[in-house]
């Protein structure tokens, strides 16, 4: 798979969100969707969010622990471990509900849009599927200095992250996707 870097559709519910008001970053990557693959929005976001982290299936376990660890420290800040527990069946994905780790803010074939409000961010997490092409973006905004001092931290990593999420998703519904019947040459 080949990723580019793209700016974030024009017309879409993270573009309507992106120019609400200032943000602090606006990116999103592309993919050529793998052929003979049919998805939606909403088939790649689950497939994505299905298993969030990159952790192995073996240190799984200590991976849980952490996000409940997390969990417990973070709370006082309003804050909650941006993963899912690897045993929590996911629940339905639905505007209104919350989806893993985020609030789910629209659902439709071409587009789902996802994200918080915590007391560092507001942002919004878009998975696209427009033709033949799948795209991942986000919008940050920053609430205050230390949201502001975070995404610093954290920017060289978005684009890999959104590049890491993307892919899983895809390889996710290509690995589920039926195969296609082979002809028969005897005929």
């Amino acid at each position: 798979m080949r990723f580019r870097d793209c700016a974030v559709p024009e017309g879409t519910g993270l573009a309507t969100f992106r120019d609400g008001s200032p943000y602090l970053n606006s990116s999103a990557v592309e993919v050529d969707l793998p052929a003979g693959v049919a998805v939606t929005a909403p088939d790649l976001a689950r497939a994505a969010l299905a298993r969030p982290n990159l952790v192995p299936e073996r240190l799984q376990p200590v991976a849980d622990a952490l996000t409940r660890v997390q969990g417990v420290l973070f709370k006082p800040f309003g804050l909650e471990p941006n993963t899912s527990h690897r045993k929590r069946a996911m629940p339905e994905l639905a505007t209104g509900n919350r989806f893993g780790p985020w609030q789910v803010y629209s659902v439709e074939d071409g587009e789902v849009v996802m994200g918080d409000t915590d007391p560092l961010w507001d942002y919004r997490v878009s998975f696209l599927v427009t033709g033949s092409i799948a795209r991942l973006g986000v919008v940050l905004r920053a609430r205050n200095k230390p949201g502001e001092i975070y995404y610093r931290m954290m920017r060289r990593m978005q684009q890999r992250m959104l590049r890491d999420a993307l892919e899983r998703g895809l390889q996710t519904v290509a690995a589920e996707a039926p195969e296609a019947p082979i002809a028969d040459e005897a005929r």
